[in-house]
């Protein structure tokens, strides 16, 4: 009697114990981390953010300004680039979305754990990754944010691409007909047509990144 009891605990109290494990105990099987790209939202129509962005990579090497502070809504984890995993993950902050494409060599602090690589495993051991400065920090706390803390990790960006157009486009399709993140995705295609003749499609490249070998 005494073992069945003790095995009716273990059943019940086993998957409690995997559920207490750190969020990031095997980062390659959580779906937040490791990321090769992010999105952001700006707002242009009121205070032609996306302009000076543009403005900005023409005279420095296509890199994306950094000019984000910690006085923005939710903007809790200080300076940086706030972006989100999805194109409708922060469809609030702004009228045009940017997608972002980080540097292969890219380190992200997630909790106590770093995961080095767009892929995760860009360097040898854990250690080694360890080692490295962090260029995003991960916040689960404030809706799932990625900010960007270094401008050197951002590897191109668009506000236009064909890839971006296609990111939206398969987004939309993942929501619900007519909801309101739907819509907007739907309504960023059409807007960004409109626009072309005052923001040419463009991919910027930002020759400032951060190049560990020759071929990055």
């Amino acid at each position: 009697m005494r073992f069945h009891h003790f095995t009716k605990l273990l059943m019940l109290g086993f998957p409690l114990v995997l559920l207490r494990l750190p969020v990031f105990a095997n980062s390659e099987s959580t779906p937040d981390v490791p990321i090769g790209h992010c999105y952001h939202w700006l707002k242009q129509t009121y205070d032609g953010r996306l302009t000076q962005k543009y403005e900005y990579a023409k005279t420095n090497q296509g890199a994306f300004s950094f000019q984000s502070n910690a006085t923005g809504i939710n903007a809790v984890e200080g300076r940086g680039i706030y972006c989100a995993k999805t194109p409708y993950g922060s469809t609030d902050y702004g009228d045009r979305v940017i997608r972002i494409d980080l540097v292969p060599s890219v380190v992200m602090e997630a909790g106590p754990h770093k995961i080095c690589g767009v892929d995760g495993h860009y360097y040898k051991s854990k250690s080694e990754c360890d080692n490295q400065p962090a260029d995003i920090k991960y916040s689960s706390d404030t809706n799932h944010w990625y900010i960007i803390k270094n401008p050197l990790a951002i590897a191109s960006w668009s506000a236009n691409s064909d890839l971006l157009i296609s990111d939206l486009r398969n987004s939309a399709n993942e929501l619900p007909p007519n909801s309101l993140n739907r819509n907007k995705l739907e309504a960023q295609i059409l807007y960004i047509d409109s626009t072309s003749r005052d923001f040419p499609k463009i991919v910027f490249v930002n020759e400032k990144r951060r190049r560990l070998n020759s071929n990055e």
